[in-house]
């Protein structure tokens, strides 16, 4: 039999009055949410999140690990079954981080609802009040990043918590400890979530609902895996990584309680969001502090009447109450001593805990005299911090780049290319895994025949440009490569440029026509020699600009290509002896049979010398070991010699 601590109590109905205003605040966390959500980063986490939840949802690969974590273990691939999900829908990244935007608004209705029920409807308004406008809850809204997902799913966890309490419910426990255990899946510091499951199973008794804990153990565990088996192997590498993490100096100091303090009251978000361009007058500037004071007040109100709640003696437990003051302290707790740097979205995860403290404060409040003159600082407060948001990213998307990230960006070349024309993208890197600019042109041309080169020494031309042409993008971290595709001949009417603010370099198009072989005319023709990974030489050629020499060669891709990272040494001999030397990517893993490879070197040559050469060729790298030349394949020294060019320099 139930104790009357215990037995369910009936709950008012919501009158149509809360349900719209519920509405309507859901409706306004959406928007501030979705506004110039184009602006959102969109760098390497997002873009490795993004590529694996598209081989999953339209590629037919399971994603069995998640991208690697700031340690170097590697993340569960939870995350990007998630995305899997908003991918299979869109393949565009702006459709999922409106995805992720919305689950977040959703939020919302969770709280307001966990409020409401154990605290009346005051309090429900009040949570939901202010995680709709809260600026950090809006800040981690907006990107396709693990961290994001974290507060839509504890304030899930925390609703099946709370019926499993109240009503005594093995399902709701169930879903509950399942919810607890996928949260570190998501990211790893939902482990955070632990302390207020295990709160909640010794102080109210659920622990003795044995089959309930079971099954959602099994689920979590289920779910993990997929992961277990792909690291199975990899086991002593990765206990030998988190050796090596946790043996370095320990620090313990407050800085996680003072993140999370931060996002509670609504300070310093204006510093990831705008940095140095912050648009705020004084008058601006004035409203931000006083409206931390207030929420400020508010907060330590709020956790001060739940400790007190939590306390007293003779008072029938609240499980909210307990599950608030868990939920809340566990996160900063739990990196209080560490051995790496600590950040303000490790406690993300809690921030849906300080809305609800307020809330407790707010019915508390609302009971006292001059009650309604301090719910109306709250309010106004609230309402300041949205405002101040919708000014700032308003304003930045107005009047900057967005951001070297932005999505808007990258989003617009891909809109310019309104045909399917082969595309090579012209980077700093080439390699997804490891590389910023090709992970995110992997996701935005997803099944588009595409390569990212790294172009500060090579040019790639497609096999399927000589019959169709071909795009050439430069992105702004390769722009010394726009200078040598316009030095290969072709027609300036090709070129575009889509500008990204008053300030910010640009992204450059170049439309290749399919007549592109005439400007092999000007090269010095060599008798082909091919190379060991697939790539034949077929022309070099040579200016003198000042000290400096910038010698090209041009390859042909016969194949079959060698597998690995390669690069090109390319060394000049000034009267017989080597002078300077320039070694290169040439971006090997974006070759395919039958494209072309230019690759240029800057070399430093001294000006009393009668006579130049060089020597080129290819080598494996971190091996160090030279590619063989298949026509010489007893030539130890593995160099193809080039020149001389004579006391002129004329190449």
């Amino acid at each position: 039999m139930l104790s009357p601590s215990h037995a369910p109590q009936p709950r008012p109905s919501l009158r149509r009055i809360e349900l719209a205003a519920l509405a309507l605040l859901a409706l306004l966390a959406a928007a501030l949410r979705l506004a110039w959500l184009d602006q959102a980063a969109f760098g390497f986490d997002q873009a490795r999140v993004s590529g694996l939840a598209l081989a999953m949802a339209r590629g037919g690969q399971l994603a069995t690990t998640g991208m690697q974590s700031s340690v170097g273990v590697p993340n569960l691939p939870a995350t990007v079954w998630v995305f899997a999900l908003f991918y299979r829908l869109s393949a565009d990244p702006l459709h999922a981080t409106a995805g992720v935007a919305l689950l977040n608004a959703l939020g919302v209705l969770g709280l307001g609802w966990m409020a409401r029920r154990a605290w009346g409807s005051l309090a429900g308004l009040t949570a939901a009040a202010l995680w709709a406008a809260s600026p950090w809850a809006i800040f981690f809204s907006r990107s396709i990043w693990a961290q994001d997902l974290l507060p839509p799913l504890a304030i899930l966890w925390a609703c099946c918590g709370l019926l499993a309490a109240e009503r005594r419910s093995a399902g709701w426990l169930a879903a509950h400890l399942f919810l607890a255990g996928l949260a570190p899946q998501i990211h790893y510091a939902g482990l955070a979530l632990w302390p207020g499951s295990l709160w909640l199973l010794v102080r109210h008794g659920l622990w003795r609902r044995g089959w309930a804990l079971a099954a959602g153990a099994t689920g979590a565990l289920l779910a993990a895996a997929p992961f277990v088996r792909a690291v199975w192997p990899l086991r002593h590498t990765i206990l030998a990584q988190l050796r090596e993490m946790g043996g370095g100096p320990v620090q313990a100091d407050l800085l996680p309680w003072q993140h999370l303090a931060h996002m509670g009251i609504g300070a310093h978000w204006q510093d990831l969001l705008a940095g140095d361009r912050l648009p705020w007058s004084p008058a601006v500037g004035a409203v931000y502090e006083a409206a931390l004071w207030v929420m400020g007040a508010w907060l330590a109100a709020g956790f001060g009447l739940l400790l007190w709640r939590a306390l007293r003696r003779g008072r029938p437990a609240d499980p909210l109450v307990g599950l608030t003051l868990s939920w809340a302290l566990a996160a900063p707790l739990l990196f209080t001593l560490r051995t790496t740097p600590v950040y303000h979205h490790y406690t993300l995860v809690a921030l849906p805990a300080l809305a609800l403290a307020v809330a407790y404060a707010a019915m508390w409040a609302a009971r006292r005299p001059l009650g309604r003159a301090l719910l109306a600082t709250l309010l106004i407060a609230a309402l300041a911090q949205a405002g101040l948001w919708v000014h700032t990213a308003g304003w930045l998307a107005r009047h900057t780049d967005g951001g070297q990230l932005a999505l808007q960006w990258p989003r617009a070349v891909v809109r310019a290319l309104d045909d399917d024309l082969p595309v090579v993208i012209y980077a700093d890197c080439d390699w997804a895994q490891v590389c910023e600019q090709a992970a995110i042109w992997d996701v935005l041309l997803w099944g588009r025949d595409h390569r990212t080169i790294d172009a500060r020494q090579a040019l790639l031309l497609p096999a399927a440009a000589a019959e169709r042409g071909a795009h050439m993008i430069v992105t702004p971290s390769a722009g010394q490569a726009w200078d040598a595709l316009l030095g290969m001949g072709w027609p300036a009417e090709s070129s575009r440029f889509l500008a990204r603010g008053e300030f910010a370099s640009p992204y450059r198009m170049m439309t290749v026509p399919p007549e592109w072989p005439t400007w092999l005319s000007g090269w010095i023709p060599v008798e082909p020699l091919t190379l060991s990974t697939g790539a034949q030489l077929h022309a070099w050629r040579a200016q003198v600009q000042g000290d400096q020499v910038l010698l090209e060669t041009l390859w042909y891709v016969s194949g079959p290509i060698a597998t690995g990272q390669y690069q090109q040494f390319n060394h000049l001999y000034a009267d017989g002896a080597k002078v300077s030397g320039q070694d290169g990517s040439v971006s090997i893993r974006a070759w395919q049979p039958g494209d072309w490879l230019v690759t240029r070197a800057t070399l430093a040559a001294p000006p009393d010398a009668r006579e130049l050469s060089f020597q080129v060729g290819m080598y494996a790298w971190p091996e160090l070991e030279r590619a063989l030349i298949l026509e010489r394949p007893k030539d130890a020294e593995r160099a193809i010699r080039l020149g001389p060019l004579g006391a002129g320099r004329g190449g």
